[in-house]
């Protein structure tokens, strides 16, 4: 980690530099404002769920009956590739662990594969399955019943209430 906050620490020193250099007249008096406290690492936890998003999902646009968000956007892994993804369904599937009741997980912990998780760690879309998980298990609260006994129809019609456009087409 703390290798990993000096390289980062000079990539930002050498960014401010190089704008200062070549980014012409709207760039030559940047600042470095500020920084973040701590280097984030771009894929941590990942929770096995009852499907996994896959590759193949994100780049074929697939559809799912128990869908609850969806992702767009930019496949990207880091410097190794970077390229459009189609729109795609997050299934309710996604967010609930394989084996552990009584939990749900949003963002960038949602169950997928390394190449598909790259595909949706933006704002946006850990935003649309957050919303996702926090209305089921508000449901499932209300209910007192476990995340995985509430019915997705139930989760999809708040959700659209909510003004969530579950179609994307």
């Amino acid at each position: 980690m703390t290798e990993a906050e000096r390289y980062s620490r000079r990539q930002a020193l050498q960014i401010v530099a190089a704008l200062r250099e070549f980014g012409g007249m709207a760039f030559a008096r940047v600042q470095l404002a500020a920084t973040g406290p701590q280097v984030g690492v771009r894929e941590t936890r990942r929770l096995k769920g009852v499907y996994i998003l896959t590759e193949e999902d994100a780049l074929g646009g697939s559809r799912f009956d128990d869908a609850i968000a969806w992702r767009s956007g930019m496949l990207d892994i880091g410097f190794v590739r970077y390229e459009a993804m189609q729109v795609h369904d997050v299934p309710y599937r996604a967010l609930l662990p394989e084996t552990v009741d009584g939990l749900l997980v949003a963002g960038r912990c949602i169950s997928a594969s390394h190449v598909a998780a790259s595909a949706g760690k933006s704002m946006g879309n850990c935003m649309a399955t957050g919303h996702a998980a926090g209305v089921a298990a508000a449901m499932a609260a209300s209910a007192g019943r476990a995340p995985r006994e509430v019915n997705v129809g139930d989760i999809q019609a708040a959700l659209r209430a909510d003004g969530v456009d579950l179609e994307h087409r």
